[in-house]
């Protein structure tokens, strides 16, 4: 039985947890972690940079190599909120592309929804986002897209779109199981020779949720449909058969079982939603077929490896069995460092305590680099397995990073002309309203000194920098009270001037308390829910309230020695009301 966990049903754009509050309790949680994983010590599994399997022998080039992307759905890139970010179609490229030396015969999958993140797309935003899928197509294809199996998402635009984005990215749309007017040219398999190799890649998907089905698209069952196709392949001479399954893990894990003749399936889902990054699922084995499943939005890509040594099934070559304890090892030591990297900025958490969790770090990472010692190389045909992040510092590809830039120079020029005349709704009668950082400088001077030394002071200029200001993905931390009764929209940001993140991105509209300021401010002491409000996966994936609060404090702002209130100059008025 499958007990993967289920579906997270965290809303769209939060994290995926509850955050730590206060470095005790921080502490506590580490150190009942480090106790729990102290008792997986005897474990003994391959893995990678990740998850799961060794690093790839340098010195033996395997016969056929497969990157498997897991739901990437419309992620084009991470909004770059901070650095070394997870994913990024470019960084993937670059991955593919230096590795290429090693494994010649290298092809890419992509199973689950690949092109849009959201099932329906809202009227304003679908050329922006039919063209970022246009730009995930032509990043892919250099790096070898060879077959992808989609998820509900990707007929988000329609089937006409679908069948497009099929031929940008060069690649077929592989599902065995579905027909109808809506396929966008589905079939079920195909077959490539390719080092010299038959392997056949087949697929299936259950392209519904909730919100319906797809309409004009037959549906056949899935399991039934993937085992005919796998006999099939085997009966046309495909020495390697790779398998795609966008459907829940559970029904996926079934389908395998009644697919032996599949040597490897990679798993994505049916549907997906939001911007959340999942966890990574470990690798298993479902009798002889390898079962994998990176974690979404391209922030990870399961490698597998395959070594062809005579007319034999794949052995196991990377001590796959215990990978589960292998992957909580791996996500728990990821976990620590991130606190690690806060703690150190927090002058509340003592040295010796600090001391003392980064000592439980090496003694983690030391039981990890034992348990990732692989089994001896089985003597016929075998596969190996492997976890990748896909970060910035691999680089960039050349085609994919263009295709990114072109698709934000031209969402940039057609959002500016689209959304000119766009105003945000007054605010209720009598209800305060933005008034922009200009009224509050002649009495918060103290408190706008500090803010000018923050990031947020300049953060709609790292927009205007990439061509990025009018991005509906973007512009909406970047400004103040985005899409908000009486605030900014994606153009209307300069009257008032509501770039960058002010005052009242945290304290509400300063409209009533301008006009008279013994009313105070919406908003007195902003809570950890405003910052999360941006600051949340996929956004980042360190932040930590207590500590960055910190951060955007200072005299006259939160702490003492600078008066924080001063008279209005001789002859200042406020501004005239907007509404």
């Amino acid at each position: 039985m499958d007990r993967s966990a289920p579906r997270d049903k965290t809303p769209p754009g939060m994290p995926p947890r509850t955050l730590a509050r206060g470095p005790r309790a921080a502490f506590a949680v580490a150190l009942s972690t480090f106790a729990l994983l102290s008792a997986c010590n005897g474990c003994r599994a391959g893995a990678g940079k990740g998850d799961g399997g060794p690093a790839v022998s340098e010195s033996a080039a395997p016969t056929l190599r497969v990157y498997v992307l897991s739901d990437l759905a419309g992620a084009l890139e991470p909004c770059g909120c901070q650095k070394d970010m997870l994913g990024g179609v470019d960084h993937f490229g670059a991955l593919v592309e230096k590795e290429r030396s090693k494994a010649k015969d290298s092809v890419v999958v992509s199973v689950g929804p690949t092109f849009f993140m959201d099932e329906v797309i809202k009227p304003e935003r679908l050329e922006q986002e039919t063209w970022k899928a246009e730009a995930i197509a032509a990043g892919l294809k250099p790096s070898g897209l060879i077959a992808f199996t989609p998820g509900k998402n990707d007929w988000a635009a329609g089937a006409p779109v679908l069948s497009k984005l099929r031929e940008a990215c060069g690649a077929p749309l592989i599902a065995a199981n579905v027909s109808g007017e809506a396929s966008a040219g589905a079939v079920a398999q195909s077959i490539k020779e390719i080092g010299g190799v038959k392997v056949a890649f087949l697929g299936v998907s259950l392209p519904k949720s909730s919100k319906g089905s797809i309409e004009g698209l037959t549906v056949d069952d899935a399991a039934k449909a993937l085992s005919a196709a796998a006999k099939k392949a085997r009966k046309d001479g495909a020495r390697i058969v790779i398998g795609t399954a966008a459907l829940e893990r559970g029904d996926a894990i079934r389908a395998a079982e009644a697919a032996p003749e599949l040597d490897v399936l990679a798993i994505g889902s049916p549907y997906a939603e939001g911007e959340a990054n999942s966890t990574p699922k470990p690798p298993r084995f479902v009798g002889p077929v390898l079962v994998v499943q990176a974690s979404n939005h391209l922030t990870r890509v399961a490698v597998v490896d395959l070594f062809v040594r005579g007319d034999g099934r794949f052995a196991d070559g990377s001590g796959l069995a215990h990978a589960a304890e292998v992957t909580d090892l791996e996500t728990q030591i990821d976990d620590l460092q991130k606190r690690i990297a806060n703690w150190e900025k927090d002058p509340a958490v003592p040295k010796s305590d600090l001391d003392a969790q980064k000592k439980r770090l090496e003694v983690m990472r030391d039981k990890l680099a034992k348990a990732k010692v692989p089994p001896a190389t089985p003597t016929g045909s075998f596969l190996r397995y492997e976890l990748v992040e896909v970060r910035d510092k691999l680089g960039r590809e050349k085609t994919a990073h263009d295709a990114m830039k072109a698709y934000y120079t031209r969402v940039n020029a057609f959002n500016k002309d689209k959304f000119k005349d766009k105003k945000a709704p007054p605010p209720p009668k009598g209800e305060p309203f933005f008034v922009g950082q200009e009224s509050c400088t002649p009495c918060h001077t103290a408190t706008v000194d500090v803010w000018k030394k923050t990031g947020h002071s300049h953060a709609y200029k790292t927009l205007v920098e990439e061509s990025k200001e009018f991005n509906l993905d973007c512009v909406g931390c970047h400004v103040t009270g985005y899409d908000k009764p009486g605030g900014s929209t994606v153009t209307d940001v300069v009257s008032p001037n509501l770039k960058d993140v002010q005052c009242e991105s945290c304290h509400g509209g300063g409209s009533e308390h301008v006009k008279d300021p013994t009313i105070a401010m919406p908003i007195s002491d902003p809570g950890e829910n405003v910052c999360i409000g941006c600051h949340h996966p996929p956004h980042t994936d360190v932040f930590d309230y207590k500590a960055r609060k910190d951060k955007v404090l200072g005299p006259g702002h939160g702490k003492p020695g600078a008066q924080p209130n001063n008279d209005p100059p001789k002859g200042w008025k406020p501004p005239k009301p907007r509404f």
